[in-house]
């Protein structure tokens, strides 16, 4: 994101919150580095709020910064459950405020090629998507949520609407000190 910042005309990255303030280094040098998320809310001067964090934080910090006022733009996922992914629903809908989750794999000419092949096609019956990775391991989270939010995206945006049937299937699982990978 601070790279995609950088590049943009009429755009600075104001203020970064971080615990690792090693940090720094990565920001541009009129940007105010924080250490606690909450702070960023009392800053009036800001015109919207990027979420890059753990999973397991997302909702908590959507919600609040949705509450404070702000645009927001999320790393997906933008929720862990039903419950929460209603409350961010909800909560967008009551403040009418802008809400973006970063599907990048939209955007992506390999799968903009795939979508333009299938508008050609009258009906799609069956998608197959396979991930043979063991990583990103990560402790909040297993490296499922990394993958199947952007399959999902993709596939509800090639059909334009729900499925009738998803399935899912776990080929292997593996335990390390830097989290769960699955396969």
């Amino acid at each position: 994101y601070v790279n995609t910042i950088n590049e943009l005309n009429h755009v600075e990255l104001a203020y970064a919150v971080t615990s690792n303030s090693n940090n720094k280094g990565f920001l541009p040098k009129d940007s105010i580095l924080l250490d606690n998320w909450k702070e960023i809310l009392e800053n009036v001067d800001i015109d919207g709020i990027i979420i890059a964090t753990p999973a397991s934080l997302n909702t908590k910090i959507a919600l609040a910064s949705l509450d404070a006022g702000f645009p927001v733009m999320i790393e997906k996922p933008m929720a862990l459950n039903v419950e929460d992914a209603i409350s961010i629903q909800e909560m967008v809908s009551k403040s009418r405020l802008t809400f973006l989750i970063d599907h990048t794999y939209l955007f992506h000419s390999a799968y903009n090629k795939i979508k333009k092949e299938l508008v050609k096609k009258d009906e799609i019956v069956l998608i197959k998507s396979m991930g043979w990775n063991w990583g990103p391991f990560r402790k909040d989270v297993d490296s499922l949520w990394d993958y199947a939010p952007h399959d999902l995206a993709m596939c509800l945006d090639l059909l334009g609407e729900f499925p009738e049937d998803i399935q899912a299937e776990e080929l292997e699982s593996v335990t390390t000190s830097s989290g769960i990978g699955k396969m």
